[in-house]
This record gives structure tokens, C-alpha cells and sequence, in this order.
């Protein structure tokens, strides 16, 4: 979990630049520099909108399951991942080949 909040602040830090060019004053408006860890910017004093830190509750890190969890849907596996490609079975006819053999 530590280092899961870790990696968020790299994110965080990565997306909120230190230039003395750097400005956003409308996200500072809605309240985005006062969520909790966020070392950038001034706070706003009466922000316009709600904000929150929140911690991943589903077991998956990609989009699609971020996305799911959005919406309330907490997975409790990951999505399989394909560092090998796919596998040569073709589930449910899924993928497709054309007249020169290439997969679609």
C-alpha cells in the first residue's frame, strides 16, 4: 500500500510542474492543491468544487478496471495480460484472420 501512495505522488508531482511558467489557476479555484500530499501551489482558501484522495480498492491497475471502479464496481482479480502475446487458442472466435493470414 506504501508504495502504491508512492507511485501516486510520482504521478501527482509528474502532472504539477515546478516552472516558474507553471500555472492553473482554475484547477487551484476547484480545490485540486488542496487534496492531501499536494506540495505545489497555494491552497484555496474557499474552493468551488469537492475533492478527494482516493486509494485504489480493486485488484486490477489498468484503465478499464479504473474505469469500472468509478462507477462502484470493485474487481477482485486483475484482467489477464498478455506479455507473450496472445495465446494461440482463440476464444469464441474473437480474434479473425484475413486472405493473407493477418490476425485482426
Amino acid at each position: 500500500m506504501q508504495q502504491n501512495m508512492e507511485m501516486q505522488e510520482v504521478t501527482r508531482s509528474s502532472a504539477v510542474s515546478k516552472s516558474p511558467y507553471f500555472s492553473m489557476p482554475n484547477m487551484k479555484k476547484l480545490g485540486y492543491f488542496n487534496i492531501d500530499g499536494m506540495a505545489v501551489n497555494d491552497k484555496e482558501e474557499h474552493p468551488t468544487a469537492a475533492f478527494a484522495r482516493m486509494t485504489e480498492s480493486s485488484k486490477g491497475k489498468d484503465t478499464t478496471i479504473g474505469h469500472w471502479e468509478i462507477a462502484g464496481i470493485i474487481s477482485k482479480a486483475p484482467l489477464p495480460t498478455y506479455p507473450n502475446g496472445f495465446p494461440k487458442r482463440n476464444p469464441r472466435g474473437i480474434l479473425k484472420t484475413d486472405r493473407k493470414g493477418c490476425t485482426l
